[in-house]
């Protein structure tokens, strides 16, 4: 799994601490963020400072916000900037880096001083998206520069909701961390294979695409993750089960119960210990079939979802989560 960075700049105002804190908590609730997103955190005070290095939001506590008046959004800028090239992970042959990144900055009041120089920095970083929050005081002009760089530039009311016009309208008036969240997940979820065409959106080290002849199959080599093709030191959760071989888990799953019983009248040590490999050898099979229908391995949690997944058919061909299981579903 790649990682999705995502650094929100907020000035030091009162409703900073509590918005993020509501960001924080749509992050955890979406299983897909919840898996991908690292979050960083800068305020926009009379100094920038980085309240929150850049991690996975599931370890992130609340940011405390110091109040102060002044919005040095020039120095924000180039403390992101600074801090993401310190921290970014390319891709490699062997290890999965970072998506581009995604900026969001919160402005309720104006910034103060000059920041070209920060938007200069920022041109340097290749960004997925960049969003800004301007409250109703903000100048145009400063919206004017952020748009030129690039920027989706949103108004905010007083109560921190976005407004349903302007410049870049929404259907309904809503939060700006439900406008992020939303921004986040857009063009993330794939329904074909990605590699197939073109590169992952955002991916930091792609080399040039191979051109296809006539003499190629143009198919992408499937993988299928199931126990009537592949050999069981394979047990990881990549990858997608069909339900014939979540089928197969589930047998397998019996039989190590009815040993860890036979073997509870010899040891009960090594009864327990065969019964929590039986537990994990399932929960295994339930997150790949999981990826086989399009959701995250935490939706397993979800009663009834594990039910669900012995009944419904798999997502046809490669997904977000890999090439697709064999044809026989």
């Amino acid at each position: 799994m790649r990682r999705q960075p995502l650094y929100v700049l907020h000035d030091a105002s009162e409703s900073a601490e509590a918005s993020v804190g509501s960001l924080l908590h749509c992050l955890r609730s979406d299983p897909w963020c919840l898996e991908a997103v690292w979050l960083g955190v800068i305020s926009l005070g009379v100094r920038a400072r980085l309240l929150t290095p850049l991690a996975e939001v599931c370890e992130i506590q609340s940011s405390s916000f110091p109040l102060e008046e002044g919005v040095n959004l020039n120095e924000g800028l180039a403390l992101f900037c600074e801090d993401y090239t310190r921290v970014r992970r390319p891709t490699t042959a062997t290890v999965k880096g970072d998506w581009r990144p995604v900026l969001a900055v919160v402005l309720t009041s104006p910034p103060t001083g000059e920041f070209a120089n920060g938007l200069a920095a920022l041109s340097g970083v290749n960004c997925r998206i960049k969003l800004a929050f301007i409250g109703e005081h903000i100048p145009q002009d400063v919206r004017d520069q952020l748009e030129n760089l690039g920027f989706k530039v949103f108004q905010l009311s007083t109560e921190g909701a976005v407004f349903p016009g302007g410049p870049t309208p929404l259907d309904h008036t809503e939060s700006w961390w439900c406008v992020l969240l939303r921004q986040i997940n857009e063009g993330l979820h794939f329904a074909v294979d990605p590699l197939a065409s073109k590169p992952l959106p955002g991916d930091t080290n792609v080399g040039p695409l191979i051109e296809r002849t006539t003499s190629e199959p143009t198919t992408p080599e499937l993988k299928p993750d199931n126990l009537f093709t592949t050999d069981l030191t394979k047990l990881t959760t990549d990858g997608r089960l069909n339900r014939r071989g979540l089928l197969m888990y589930l047998l397998v799953y019996f039989g190590l119960i009815f040993i860890s019983v036979f073997i509870g009248y010899l040891s009960t040590t090594l009864s327990s210990v065969v019964g929590i490999v039986a537990w994990a050898f399932l929960i295994l099979g339930l997150i790949k079939r999981s990826h086989d229908v399009g959701r995250s391995g935490w939706f397993i949690l979800i009663p009834f979802f594990s039910l669900w997944l012995f009944v419904v058919p798999g997502q046809v061909g490669p997904n977000y989560f890999g090439p697709g299981p064999d044809s026989s579903r």
